[in-house]
């Protein structure tokens, strides 16, 4: 059998490195590799992370050409699974376009969970949002003018 790589893909708040910490404790033998902002202090997760793909700066301002290069990197650190800390359309999108077959979300209150949403289902969600948004920016543009 092939050995276990968990991508642990960061987020931003304090809950990281408690995901880290748990991922250690419930996988002691699979190597975890942990996907971090090229300015994000290594040494704050040295003894947790057997690896680090150092992800571009840029998050979603940077828009198509970050994720392409964050997809880029995840396929290149050829994990089993990945970890994500909130369940949103955005990061399912990414971790589901990865090809990582084995994706999951990491709860504040330290427990783990299947994402199983599938693709089609994703992007018809992250477009039905924008499309929302867009929407309800107009109604309240269109408000406006009418006073």
């Amino acid at each position: 059998m092939s050995e276990e790589r968990i991508c642990a893909f960061y987020s931003t708040g304090p809950h990281y490195v408690r995901m880290l910490r748990a991922l250690r404790e419930h996988y002691p033998d699979a190597v975890i590799v942990a996907a971090i902002p090229a300015t994000f202090p290594f040494d704050v997760i040295a003894e947790l992370a057997d690896e680090t793909v150092r992800l571009p700066e840029g998050g979603q301002r940077g828009g198509m050409r970050v994720a392409l290069n964050v997809l880029k990197q995840l396929r290149r650190a050829r994990c089993s699974h990945v970890v994500i800390m909130f369940d949103s359309p955005r990061l399912n999108v990414l971790t589901g376009l990865s090809g990582i077959p084995n994706r999951r979300c990491y709860t504040v209150d330290g427990r783990f969970y299947r994402l199983t949403r599938r693709m089609p289902d994703l992007l018809g969600r992250v477009v039905g949002q924008r499309i929302h948004g867009q929407w309800d920016y107009l109604r309240a543009w269109w408000g406006t003018r009418r006073l």
